[in-house]
C-alpha cells in the first residue's frame, strides 16, 4: 500500500503540478512542431512514455550504481546521455527484431521520442531527488503523460487563438509563446515554490 501511495504521489505531482513543460520548459521546442502534425501526437507521446519511464528507471540504477563507484559531477551529463543511448539502442533492437512492421511505421518518431529535454529532464530529476525505484518509474510516467497533456491544451489553445482577431505581428509564435506563458503561470501559480525538484 505504501509502493502504491508512493506511486500515485509522485505520479500525480509531476502530472498535474511540476509538470514539466509548464513549470520547467523542458521540450516547448519539441511542443510547438508537434501541435503542427495533429496525427503524430498520440504516437509520439506513447514512444515518449515509454522513454521516460525507463530512463527513469535506468536513472535510479544509476544512482544506486553511483554509492558504490563514484561518478564525478564533469561525468555526470555524460552518464545521462549514456542511459539515453542505451535506452535507443535496446528500444531499436527489441522493437525492430520483433514488432518490425510498427517500427518501420513510427521509426521516424523514435529519435525525436528519446533525445530531447524532456527525458534529459526526467533522468536528471531523477538522479538529483535519490527517488525511489517506485518513484521513479512514477516521474517517468508522469513526466510523458504530463508532456500529453500540455500538447493537449497547446493543441486546442492554438485552434482558439486561431479564431481571434490577433495582430499580425502577434500570430503564430510570438502568440503561442503568450498563452504557453500564461498557462505556465497559472500552473506555477498552484505550486508557489517548487515541491519535488
Amino acid at each position: 500500500m505504501t509502493l502504491l501511495l508512493e506511486f500515485t504521489n509522485t505520479f500525480l505531482l509531476v502530472l498535474l503540478f511540476e509538470n514539466t513543460l509548464f513549470a520547467r520548459a523542458l521540450g516547448i521546442g519539441r511542443l510547438i512542431r508537434l501541435i503542427e502534425h495533429p496525427a503524430t501526437i498520440l504516437p509520439f507521446c506513447g514512444i515518449l512514455t515509454g522513454m521516460t519511464t525507463v530512463s527513469s528507471l535506468l536513472a535510479w540504477a544509476l544512482t544506486a550504481l553511483n554509492q558504490w563507484f563514484p561518478i564525478p559531477s564533469f561525468g555526470k551529463p555524460l552518464a545521462f546521455v549514456g542511459v539515453m543511448l542505451v535506452v535507443y539502442a535496446l528500444t531499436c533492437v527489441v522493437w525492430g527484431s520483433f514488432f518490425k512492421s510498427s517500427y518501420n511505421t513510427y521509426r521516424p518518431l523514435l529519435s525525436p521520442a528519446m533525445f530531447n529535454c524532456t527525458v534529459l529532464g526526467s533522468i536528471y530529476i531523477g538522479t538529483r531527488e535519490n527517488l525511489s525505484a517506485v518513484s521513479a518509474l512514477g516521474l517517468g510516467l508522469g513526466t510523458a503523460l504530463g508532456f500529453l497533456l500540455a500538447v493537449i491544451i497547446m493543441y486546442y489553445g492554438q485552434k482558439q487563438l486561431k479564431k481571434l482577431d490577433i495582430p499580425e505581428s502577434f500570430r503564430g509564435l510570438p502568440s503561442e509563446m503568450i498563452y504557453i506563458g500564461i498557462i505556465s503561470l497559472a500552473i506555477y501559480g498552484f505550486i508557489g515554490s517548487s515541491i519535488l525538484f
